[in-house]
């Protein structure tokens, strides 16, 4: 679906996250800052995420509004030699039954951040598309993902590690979810988002689970 060298799978996508995100808030070697940039009406599991992670990880939360805001948050990011060695870590939310391909919505990404990836130590972008719809649907709906084309020229041009995160009951109606993308990352994420699934999910994601697991609603 995504043409990623890579995937794993969750039993639940709001857990599925929530562990994704917490386990990319982890140390980078050789930086000196690690900065998580979310939007303003992020998923709460995202949010969930960057809590769960250890205090030590000292993983720098910042929103943005738009793009422009996003823009201007990256300028200050990078602005001074000593924010070359700075890590950004970009949730970017895509919305549910809507285009997502190079043109409409990655492009202007691509061109905010271009000029700004020379002076970053590194960048990984996830990319959401388990947002649930915005109003109550009794039928599975389909977010369209990206297409694996404009993916890959995201990864060559900005040198970024891209990762892709859905849900199989859009489009499928099925439980569960799936996060896809650069091999190295996943096989890493593999191990260690397993244990913020079990060990730091708010009560609610494991509850959910748990009814899930005894097939309950």
């Amino acid at each position: 679906m995504t043409g990623q060298p890579a995937s794993m799978v969750y039993t639940n996508t709001e857990g599925g996250l929530m562990s994704t995100v917490a386990a990319l808030c982890r140390p980078i070697k050789g930086c000196s800052k690690h900065v998580l940039l979310v939007h303003k009406n992020a998923q709460q599991p995202i949010l969930y995420g960057h809590r769960a992670a250890p205090r030590d990880c000292k993983t720098e939360k910042v929103v943005w509004d738009d793009l422009n805001d996003l823009t201007n948050t990256l300028h200050s990011l990078t602005e001074g030699k000593k924010q070359k060695k700075s890590y950004i870590t970009l949730v970017l939310t895509l919305p549910p039954a809507s285009p997502c391909n190079h043109n409409t919505t990655l492009e202007p990404l691509f061109t905010a951040l271009l000029p700004l990836r020379r002076k970053l130590h590194g960048l990984t972008i996830l990319l959401d598309c388990s947002s649930p719809p915005s109003y109550p649907s009794s039928e599975p709906l389909s977010t369209e993902l990206p297409l694996p084309e404009a993916l890959h020229y995201l990864a060559t041009e900005l040198r970024a590690r891209i990762l892709v995160f859905g849900s199989f009951y859009q489009g499928l109606g099925l439980n569960g979810a799936f996060l896809a993308g650069d091999g190295a990352l996943i096989d890493e994420l593999r191990y260690t988002s397993r244990f913020y699934v079990f060990a730091a999910a708010p009560p609610p994601f494991m509850m959910g689970m748990v009814a899930q697991a005894l097939g309950g609603e």
